[in-house]
């Protein structure tokens, strides 16, 4: 795995966080693997990159804002472990939402075969076997 893949995933959740979903998908391989941590209310298995688009994108139905922000990305075997700070906003509530989550993408050939959310980072951390 190389920088430039580190790259291609900062590029990509800039591009969410600046609402450019056809951007942010550019990371995608077409036979993605989403996993949504099973704790989060209403979470999904989603299968290609079509697929996630349309739950990507289905956010913005529920969000007034959703934003993204990794404060680290390290590399984790063939993976990269994002570690990430959420700052959202209901769109019918206005009620602000803060915390830390973690995504785990495997990088093949420069394009995320799969991503897995997890709404505890110390968990992914584990799952990985990386050094806290």
């Amino acid at each position: 795995m190389a920088q430039a893949d580190v790259e291609r995933v900062r590029a990509a959740y800039a591009a969410w966080n600046a609402g450019d979903l056809d951007a942010a998908l550019e990371l995608s391989h077409p036979q993605i693997e989403v996993i949504q941590d099973p704790r989060i209310p209403g979470s999904v298995e989603v299968s290609g990159k079509a697929a996630f688009g349309r739950w990507l994108a289905s956010f913005f139905e529920t969000w007034e804002s959703f934003e993204i922000t990794p404060t680290e990305i390290r590399q984790v075997g063939n993976r990269l472990l994002v570690l990430a700070h959420v700052e959202a906003r209901g769109k019918s509530t206005q009620i602000p939402v803060e915390t830390e989550t973690a995504h785990v993408l495997t990088i093949e050939d420069g394009l995320a075969t799969r991503w897995e959310s997890y709404t505890d980072p110390g968990r992914a951390l584990e799952e990985l076997g990386a050094d806290q």
